[in-house]
């Protein structure tokens, strides 16, 4: 066992599952120094509280990659998070982080802050994947730490974070903003913030001057669906923020209603000048303001920029009713003329789909 690289244990579901045997746990690994790469599944096991082997994860000194499922661990809870902050703290070789919370809601600010400090001085971090997703207790003090930790780790390539219906607000995104200022190795950054309405132009805004530091940026996912206090002035400031070195795009700002032609004016503008964009997925659906002008102005700088090897395209402007079918059709149309090797799904009225 000491000489073991690589451990992966899937113990998904298994109600029986105690602190006791997680302390067990935490034993052994105290002797496995050479490990490299850990997986442990405690997705939907109700039956403990806490881990009890963050000790063991302080022996691990030659651990690269951690990959730890909680999801659906009602139980779990914030001092189990703690036990495992303050067991990876010291691990200096670490390179990817993978931490599933999702519905864990007994999760706090304080639970998250000490996650975030134990991050913050890994400075070998480059990939890190939290999903929060219905951690009903976490708000905009614990996500401004995670934003705040950020700002230490300057490997970091890939961001990914899902705080879908948190109590989040703009303070998370202002910390995420001013972090992101001060390192510029990104390349990858997937924000879920669904459902979060107390999100503004304010928290886009700060987050867009961070973005706009990230030079080598090719992957940028933002899905803000139903955050209905951002309109156009916070899409704006997001486009003038975007690399010209994208490659892949993925926007949600369904029903958020205060969104108009204005916005998709200025993601045209950015659009046209991405020499290296692959894929493009773009959805307002129920976004009432917006018309066929800013469909039509949307389709000319896609097809008026200079030709990209781009193979997919997904559009949806359903429900909105001010967006006709036929300029959507046209516009798919023109499309394919201009990217003829592309996929391309667009919807408009009712949810229809064209291909």
């Amino acid at each position: 066992m000491q000489y073991l690289e690589y451990l992966q244990l899937d113990f998904n579901s298994c109600a029986n599952i105690l602190g006791i045997g997680l302390k067990s746990l935490g034993e052994t690994l105290k002797g496995l120094v050479r490990l490299k790469k850990l997986i442990l599944d405690f997705a939907y096991c109700e039956g403990f509280s806490e881990t009890g082997f963050g000790e063991g994860l302080q022996k691990l000194v030659s651990l690269q990659i951690l990959h730890l499922d909680f999801a659906g661990s009602i139980s779990f809870s914030g001092k189990g998070l703690e036990d495992i902050s303050e067991g990876i703290k010291k691990l200096g070789c670490l390179r990817e982080m993978y931490l599933n919370l999702y519905e864990c809601r007994e999760i706090t600010d304080i639970g998250l802050i000490s996650l975030s400090t134990s991050l913050s001085e890994i400075v070998s971090l480059e990939d890190i994947d939290i999903t929060l997703y219905n951690c009903e207790k976490i708000t905009g003090k614990g996500l401004s730490s995670l934003g705040e930790a950020l700002g230490n780790m300057m490997r970091l390539k890939s961001f990914v974070l899902n705080c879908q219906s948190c109590q989040q607000d703009d303070t998370g995104l202002v910390s995420m903003g001013k972090s992101l200022q001060r390192i510029s190795s990104l390349q990858k950054l997937n924000l879920d913030l669904r459902w979060c309405p107390l999100i503004s132009n304010a928290g886009l805004l700060s987050l867009s001057e961070g973005i706009k530091m990230q030079n080598q940026l090719e992957e940028i996912h933002l899905d803000s669906k139903r955050n209905t206090n951002i309109d156009g002035r916070g899409l704006i400031s997001l486009c003038e923020s975007l690399s010209s070195s994208l490659k892949d795009i993925k926007f949600n700002f369904s029903r958020c209603e205060k969104i108009a032609n204005i916005g998709l004016k200025a993601l045209g503008r950015s659009l046209k000048e991405m020499s290296s964009l692959q894929k493009l997925s773009l959805n307002f659906s129920q976004c009432q303001l917006i018309t066929n002008e800013g469909i039509m102005s949307l389709e000319n700088s896609l097809k008026g920029s200079e030709k990209r090897d781009i193979v997919e395209f997904f559009l949806d402007f359903s429900q909105c009713k001010k967006v006709s079918k036929r300029v959507v059709e046209s516009m798919v149309t023109g499309l394919k003329g201009r990217y003829p090797l592309a996929k391309i799904s667009a919807a408009a009225e009712q949810n229809s789909v064209y291909w």
